[in-house]
């Protein structure tokens, strides 16, 4: 007769009288592109779980990382728990700006261990396509305090601000800096180098300090509107203007400067202005047996014609 009744009670029990024996599941999820598993499990879920481990309500947790740069993780909260999610999205921001940057460092090096492996000198930049505050304070104390070769981009700063001014800066604290010499037009920095301001104001800097040997210089020449042999070419050809008119500068010019005569050193930069650089390059161009002028422009549109003009 029990067994009886109990059979019909159930058939006709509401279901949310039923006893909730599923413990609620949070999974987190992340991407560490071109990561591998081990890095990944490093880098990504420690840091996560070290945030999450002891959560309110939170019995156990399972992560699985793997080699195209995925983690996933499983958090077990007891059952009754109605704010299992409440509480994740409550715990892992705060692994927010400092935990971020913590981490992000710990991927750097880790990545400068790996391009370094071989004996190769790479260069890498981790970066977001939106504006991140604190970035650029970011690279430049790493690149500092383990002595790395800092890059300076000119491209990639406020168009009111010069890397020129940075050289100088940075050189009292690192033996040897990367610049990436570009010209910026609006927001799109990749475009071919002309001999401005900017470019002058770089040189100079360079030549006046002494810094040849501890400045390397990388350029761009993207320009989709131009031939790219030719971007090369003037790109080129521009940097060398620019630092062989560092060169001519007069020494009274840093003389003057050191003795806190700022009226003479004005003066004489401003003279240096309209010196005539142009015989002295197109003597340097002719003993270095290259062309001297616009001659060189022949040539490349020869090879347009007849080499770039047939690609498909």
């Amino acid at each position: 007769m029990l067994v009886i009744t109990g059979t019909i009670c159930i058939a006709v029990l509401p279901i949310d009288q039923y006893p909730d024996i599923t413990p609620p599941l949070v999974q987190v999820n992340a991407l560490f592109t071109g990561a591998d598993a081990q890095t990944v499990e490093q880098t990504v879920a420690t840091p996560i779980e070290q945030q999450v481990n002891g959560t309110p309500g939170m019995e156990y947790m399972q992560s699985n990382s793997s080699n195209n740069g995925q983690m996933s993780m499983n958090v077990t909260f007891g059952i009754g728990t109605d704010n299992a999610l409440y509480n994740i999205w409550q715990t892992v921001p705060h692994a927010g700006p400092w935990s971020g940057w913590n981490r992000l460092g710990g991927w750097v090096s880790q990545l400068a261990v790996a391009c370094n492996s071989d004996g190769r000198l790479e260069l890498f930049g981790i970066g977001s396509e939106s504006f991140v505050v604190g970035s650029h304070e970011f690279y430049l104390g790493y690149a500092v305090s383990r002595k790395k070769l800092l890059c300076l981009d000119a491209g990639h700063y406020h168009p009111t601000e010069s890397i020129a001014d940075k050289i100088s800066s940075v050189m009292q604290y690192l033996p040897e800096i990367l610049l990436h010499v570009s010209r910026g037009v609006r927001w799109d920095s990749d475009h071919v180098v002309i001999l401005n301001d900017d470019l002058l104001a770089i040189a100079r800097e360079i030549v006046a300090n002494g810094f040849e040997k501890r400045v390397h210089i990388g350029l761009d020449y993207f320009d989709a509107s131009i031939n790219r042999v030719a971007a090369w070419t003037i790109g080129t050809r521009n940097i060398l203007r620019a630092l062989l008119i560092g060169l001519l500068e007069t020494p009274l010019i840093r003389t003057a400067e050191a003795a806190g005569d700022f009226t003479t050193r004005l003066a004489l930069q401003e003279e240096a202005k309209s010196l005539p650089f142009g015989a002295v390059w197109d003597y340097y161009c002719e003993t270095k047996g290259v062309p001297v002028g616009e001659s060189w422009l022949a040539e490349v549109k020869g090879y347009e014609k007849t080499v770039l003009s047939k690609r498909k």
